[in-house]
């Protein structure tokens, strides 16, 4: 989905990735220690944000490094 957005319009783009993201969330709540589901989790917040504007880019850049950390700690 997220490398689908970046091949659509701006409009249905947005959509895939808040869809994207909410589906990430879903696969978190069942598998939380998946480090997979972090880096994405990670990646799709950042691309929701720029979508959202500049305070929810600053309100979200701990969640985005929250899930990095996990992703880095799983993995290594």
């Amino acid at each position: 989905m997220y490398k689908l957005s970046k091949t659509v319009s701006e409009v249905d783009g947005k959509k895939l990735i808040f869809e994207a993201y909410d589906l990430i969330l879903e696969a978190l709540e069942i598998k939380e220690d998946n480090w997979a589901a972090h880096k994405w989790a990670s990646i799709l917040l950042n691309s929701k944000t720029l979508y959202e504007g500049v305070k929810a880019q600053i309100k979200e850049s701990y969640n985005i490094k929250k899930h990095m950390l996990v992703y880095f700690m799983i993995i290594y």
